[in-house]
């Protein structure tokens, strides 16, 4: 893993029962010129970026006591959330030169499109999600996100979102 739960608590200001990440896989770029040239990179040249990440789905979880009531589901806007707080590990590289616990930023969802839930997500569910930055302009980022359980998409979307970094 590339990040941890702890590296997640360190770097996203969620905390439970909102916070919808527990590792991160891999954060790759198709041409991360600034790794050699030793720089932080702008936010456009991040595009392609692809950010893995994991959730797992706890029986307990509260959201599921009332959604619904014998027959437990996870909220598709929740499912959103969880592509948004992966998707944010792709703003990492911008400041690489800091450690992770103190990058500290603020996200805001400014939009969610084409929007498809074509499985139930059910307690006890392992959910691999996989957010690509598709646009930027400025520090507003579009991403195209899809979750995973095993090797089944289950929900996909496109969002917008602006990354706000506080030093």
């Amino acid at each position: 893993m590339l990040y941890t739960k702890n590296d997640v608590l360190s770097f996203l200001p969620h905390r439970d029962p909102f916070l919808f990440v527990d590792s991160i896989e891999s954060v790759e770029f198709p041409n991360p010129t600034w790794v050699n040239e030793n720089r932080n990179p702008e936010a456009k040249e991040l595009l392609g970026g692809l950010v893995i990440g994991h959730y797992f789905l706890k029986p307990e979880h509260p959201i599921l006591q009332g959604h619904f009531p014998g027959r437990p589901i996870f909220p598709g806007v929740l499912q959103i959330e969880c592509m948004a707080q992966v998707s944010s590990f792709l703003t990492c590289e911008m400041n690489k030169n800091l450690p992770l616990e103190q990058l500290k930023i603020e996200v805001a969802l400014l939009g969610a499109d084409k929007a498809k839930f074509r499985s139930p997500v059910l307690p006890g569910d392992h959910l691999k999600i996989k957010s690509k930055l598709v646009k930027v302009r400025s520090l507003i980022m579009n991403y195209e996100s899809e979750i995973y359980r095993n090797e089944e998409l289950v929900s996909e979307v496109t969002f917008l979102a602006s990354i706000k970094f506080l030093f």
